[in-house]
């Protein structure tokens, strides 16, 4: 049986590796995703990055930084409408509403 991983038990007098079976690693990742651990992880991630870019360029309306971070989201977006086209959707329709200008121009007037 091939072995992918190994770690480091501590037990009271000395450290010992632990091999870690293939098909255990495996069976942990496939559970995982079944149980849409690994998805609401992910989803939680690209929120966070997502989030990061909009902050990055707050007071950034026309130079790189805008750009990259508008790059970012898109990114995001492309990637999500791949895993889960509902939540691609979600996230495009969030992106397409950050384009809307118009409550800026209505708080200045």
């Amino acid at each position: 049986m091939p072995v992918v991983a190994a770690m480091t038990v501590t037990t009271h007098a000395s450290d010992a590796m632990v091999a870690i079976p293939f098909w255990l690693e495996m069976f942990a990742v496939v559970a995982a995703s079944i149980s849409g651990v690994l998805v609401a992880r992910e989803h939680k991630l690209d929120l966070v990055r997502w989030r990061e870019a909009l902050e990055l360029a707050v007071f950034d309306y026309f130079d790189i930084d805008a750009l990259l971070s508008y790059l970012v989201r898109v990114n995001i977006v492309a990637r999500w409408s791949r895993l889960d086209p509902a939540r691609g959707r979600e996230l495009f329709a969030r992106l397409v509403e950050g384009l809307d200008a118009r409550q800026l121009i209505e708080n200045k007037q």
